[in-house]
């Protein structure tokens, strides 16, 4: 009864060892810090363990012969890459009955006097055919030079689920290291081709851009994965409408499409697109491969001047049908009421101001997009020029009944920068500001926490959220910001953008309906530096605005 006792004990422990065993088999699996042959070393040892063998192998089978692929053992044990006839091996019993087999004790077994047995003298034995695609490609099996009790059921479970493992494995790690195989011939391909290639997923954020596409666009392909396609375009305008191309296009393939884009500098210029939709192998449309041949500057910039002009010929067309109204009421009636000669000669001053900020405005403008980044850069004192920006605007602030206030700063702020091109910046955000405040308003400036730049605020309407990402477009401007009288040339903005874009700056805006709005320039900073006087001409074309 003891004996039987002890019986039952024993198998409950095997029993549990091989719970045990599959419970790891399963976190081994998923385990992600570990290579296929270190889970397949890590196998083979759970499996001897187990079982209590001596020996544990993966082998393939080809033309007959067998190959240790892996192996687990005594300093006996067969090494990987050793190759026996598979005729004389354990393993052609396995093959043949193509299920698991196993021998207890192999000297008393029909196996007694096959060649297998008088070679190796293996008593114990255990194996499976592995299976994979649904041919044979080789086998798992444990052995030892020891007899032992009959293998029980669990064990026998155990072993198949052994095999079912490294077959699942093994094949994963095929699909694995074949995609890398596809990535990286892809990946050098896409790196030797000379124009700028950006694979988008289906919501066109992008996922990866080729060398060519960093330098064409200033941007490390760091700096664009994971961004909406819409960091490229020259404006929102076209993005959208790219959007509705794609939709209406139905994941087709869209070709030799001309499209504006714009550079990390901030410089735009015309591309012939091709977009290739891409699908998985079941059919699932997964994203897109787009291809920009950029076309000759000279090409793009003759389409720039077509568009500027085209946009800008109906903001002329008003002021200056005005002035010569007024010019020839003057002409006809001017002479005899001295006060309505006066009204008409001020409207008539009014609009020639108009255009001439305007033409300002637009040379401003073209001479940008011709600029490189930050030609004139030097050493700029913020402090000096934010208090001669602030003096230089406070008349035109009175006369908006608004007041110009600057929160100092002690300590310095010193940036690098062309410092007339910075005053402009300051001076159109300030106009601005004080055009969008109320009578009696207060409109503040002063230095970023950081001293890496400087801040304008308004207590105005805010700027409509319809209208926000339209800002920096050309000829934009928020018909409730502005009324008639300081109505502005739509291209102030624009000019900002391109200003702090050209210094690698960046420009960022916070805008509240009904508290107003606050613009922060930030700009790479300088060691040391000292205070440079602002241009007055830029200065008094601000204020002239």
């Amino acid at each position: 009864m003891l004996t039987n006792l002890r019986e039952r004990m024993s198998k409950r422990k095997k029993a549990a060892k091989c719970d045990e065993t599959l419970r790891e088999l399963y976190l081994l699996a998923v385990s992600p810090n570990l290579s296929f042959s270190e889970k397949v070393d890590t196998l083979l040892r759970l499996g001897r363990s187990a079982l209590g063998a001596s020996m544990g192998i993966v082998s393939r089978i080809t033309d007959g012969k067998y190959e240790v692929l892996y192996s687990s053992g005594p300093d006996w044990s067969p090494a990987a890459g050793t190759r026996f006839d598979l005729n004389g091996t354990y393993c052609v019993h396995t093959l043949l009955a193509d299920e698991v087999k196993h021998f207890h004790a192999a000297g008393t077994s029909e196996i007694a006097t096959h060649p297998c047995y008088l070679e190796f003298g293996l008593e114990s034995y255990i194996g499976v055919p592995i299976k994979i695609g649904g041919q044979t490609f080789g086998t798992v099996n444990f052995s030892s030079p020891e007899a032992r009790r009959p293998f029980r059921c669990e064990e026998i479970e155990m072993i198949r689920f052994i095999g079912f493992w490294f077959a699942s494995e093994w094949q994963k790690q095929q699909e694995h290291d074949q995609l890398f195989r596809q990535s990286t011939i892809l990946k050098a391909a896409l790196q030797s081709v000379p124009d700028p290639v950006v694979t988008l997923d289906a919501e066109r954020r992008i996922q990866s851009a080729n060398p060519a596409a960093e330098r064409t666009f200033g941007y490390a392909a760091s700096e664009l994965i994971g961004r909406q396609v819409s960091a490229l375009y020259h404006d929102m305008g076209d993005y959208e409408d790219r959007t509705q191309t794609y939709t209406e296009a139905r994941h087709e393939k869209i070709d030799g499409v001309d499209l504006h884009y714009r550079r990390k500098s901030g410089e735009s210029f015309v591309g012939m697109t091709t977009a290739e939709p891409l699908f998985s192998e079941q059919g699932d449309f997964l994203g897109y491969l787009g291809v920009v041949q950029e076309k000759p500057a000279a090409g793009a910039a003759e389409q720039r001047r077509s568009q500027l002009f085209a946009t800008v010929s109906h903001e002329l067309r008003a002021p200056v049908a005005s002035i010569l109204s007024s010019l020839k009421l003057l002409e006809m009636k001017g002479a005899g009421d001295p006060e309505k000669t006066a009204k008409w000669l001020t409207a008539a001053t009014a609009n020639a101001r108009r255009l001439q900020t305007l033409i300002d405005d637009i040379l401003d403008v073209e001479s940008l997009s011709q600029t490189k980044p930050n030609t004139q850069a030097s050493a700029i004192n913020l402090n000096g020029l934010l208090d001669q920006a602030a003096t230089g605007m406070r008349d035109f602030a009175e006369e908006h009944a608004v007041n110009l206030k600057l929160c100092h700063s002690p300590e310095l702020a010193c940036v690098m920068g062309d410092s007339g091109q910075i005053v402009q910046v300051l001076t159109n955000l300030i106009s601005n500001a004080i055009k969008a405040s109320p009578a009696q308003g207060v409109v503040s400036l002063g230095l970023t926490k950081e001293l890496d730049g400087f801040w304008v605020r308004d207590r105005g309407k805010g700027i409509p959220e319809e209208f926000q990402p339209y800002l920096f477009d050309r000829f934009t401007r928020a018909a409730e910001s502005y009324d008639s009288v300081r109505s502005g040339s739509g291209l102030g903005m624009s000019i900002v953008k391109s200003i702090v874009d050209h210094h690698m700056g960046s420009l960022s805006f916070d805008s509240k309906p009904g508290k107003g709005t606050v613009f922060t320039v930030r700009l790479p900073q300088s060691e040391a530096g000292t205070g440079l006087d602002a241009e007055p001409a830029v200065l008094k074309r601000a204020l002239s605005a």
